[in-house]
């Protein structure tokens, strides 16, 4: 988990917002309120009004014959998926359901089909030298992963190099570890479900080569938005440049409105 470049990280991330611990050698996280299993109502929905949604959802799926994957299910907390699906779409049923069997079928075929392969090592080491992750630097107060990219960092020469489809392929690959080892193991250190992670963009370095990585954002997001919904809590630009306000301006037009409004920038 590149402990060795987490030491530099730390360096630069406010100490207000980490529990200092190894990559491997995490202490258990403190243990403090958080949404906890998915028969938890989100803040603002009625605990009644949580409930019965997910007893209708949950109808609305039998009735046509569909079942949650496991492979979409966080910590084996099938509630907290569909609340994660509720809230995405403002617990309106009728597009809720729409998005949640769109969802149930993707994974059921293209992503079998054509998503979940191994890829060839060198383009994978390539793609991932584009805007280069720590899936997990630490944890937050809360128990909550944070992960860092470091937009600035990367090889954004080679962003045009590759189809869209292995920018996506990557970045799926990268969220279904999120849900199998890191966000497992979140909720095992804390003993409530975490289903929701916290990223720091650190944008030290971009110029306008980064504009190269804008459609990449926008198909990526088409994907993940849809299928991977409601799994950031918050989202920290720290180190930005004086270009960025005219980055920024392009990127956030391709982003989900609900994504943009986690967003602060911290410098």
């Amino acid at each position: 988990r590149g402990c060795s470049a987490c030491a530099y990280d730390r360096q630069r991330l406010p100490t207000s917002f980490v529990r200092g611990q190894s990559c491997r050698s995490a202490q258990k996280a403190t243990k403090m309120s958080h949404l906890g299993p998915g028969i938890n109502a989100p803040p603002g929905v009625d605990q009644a009004v949580h409930e019965k949604a997910l007893k209708d959802l949950k109808a609305r799926l039998s009735a046509k014959g569909l079942e949650v994957p496991k492979g979409m299910v966080i910590a084996d907390d099938y509630d907290g998926t569909l609340r994660r699906f509720l809230v995405a779409r403002k617990y309106d049923l009728d597009v809720v359901e729409e998005m949640l069997t769109s969802a149930i079928k993707w994974r059921n075929n293209e992503f079998k089909d054509k998503w979940i392969q191994t890829g060839d090592p060198a383009k994978l080491k390539d793609l991932r030298s584009i805007i280069p992750v720590n899936p997990l630097y630490a944890y937050s107060k809360e128990g909550l992963p944070i992960m860092i990219q470091r937009i600035g960092k990367g090889n954004l020469n080679l962003a045009t190099k590759f189809a869209d489809e292995d920018h996506v392929m990557l970045q799926i690959q990268r969220m279904e570890f999120a849900t199998e080892v890191i966000f497992r193991e979140a909720t095992d250190l804390h003993g409530g479900l975490i289903d929701k992670e916290i990223s720091f963009l650190d944008l030290d370095g971009i110029g306008l080569s980064s504009l190269k990585v804008k459609k990449i954002f926008g198909v990526i997001n088409a994907v993940c938005a849809c299928n991977y919904p409601e799994r950031s809590r918050r989202i920290y630009l720290v180190n930005a440049p004086w270009i960025f306000s005219k980055i920024w301006g392009i990127i956030s037009m391709m982003v989900d409105p609900r994504t943009v409004a986690k967003i602060s920038i911290l410098s």
